[in-house]
């Protein structure tokens, strides 16, 4: 039995249509019924860098960035290009407001990623997990399926399936 929230939502979602048309660049792969708002960017380069001879040098980011079907990415979100391969949203994810999402991050199916998250490059959503508003994701940390990570919290370690973490730095608090 649904609640009468969760019809609303239903209802909603059911008759949402893109608010505007934004421009595609070639190397986003873009999913079938996404929603997209405006101000979305589709980075071009994301921060990847080396330090070589004494300085930093960029690495270039030819990859692309792939995004599932009925994906909603809402205003002011940053996608960055991956490096090599794929920056990837899976299917049924919803991105809140500036979330920024690094290059080559892999987030899974179903995913809702809170208003101002940043995931750092490399880093590994699993499907079905929730990131609240403001979390930061430390670059290459994997964060399991079924997970929930609290608002402003820092993580700085990986997440194991189904855990809930919290705080700064981030800890396991179920």
């Amino acid at each position: 039995m649904l609640t009468d929230r969760q019809k609303f939502c239903l209802e909603r979602r059911d008759n949402w249509k893109p608010s505007i048309n934004i421009e595609i660049p070639e190397f986003v792969r873009l999913g079938k019924n996404c929603h997209i708002e405006k101000n979305v960017v589709f980075a071009l380069h994301g921060l990847g860098a080396e330090f070589i001879d004494d300085q930093w040098m960029l690495i270039p980011h030819n990859g692309t960035i792939e995004i599932g079907d009925n994906v909603t990415i809402l205003d002011s979100t940053i996608i960055m290009r991956a490096t090599k391969e794929a920056t990837k949203i899976g299917s049924g994810s919803i991105l809140g407001v500036k979330s920024h999402i690094g290059h080559n991050v892999q987030i899974g199916k179903n995913c809702l990623i809170g208003s101002s998250a940043l995931l750092g490059g490399s880093s590994k959503i699993g499907e079905n997990t929730y990131i609240g508003v403001g979390a930061l994701i430390k670059n290459k940390i994997i964060i399991g399926k079924k997970c929930t990570i609290g608002m402003g919290a820092i993580v700085t370690k990986n997440v194991p399936d189904g855990e809930t973490w919290a705080g700064v730095p981030a800890n396991k608090i179920n």
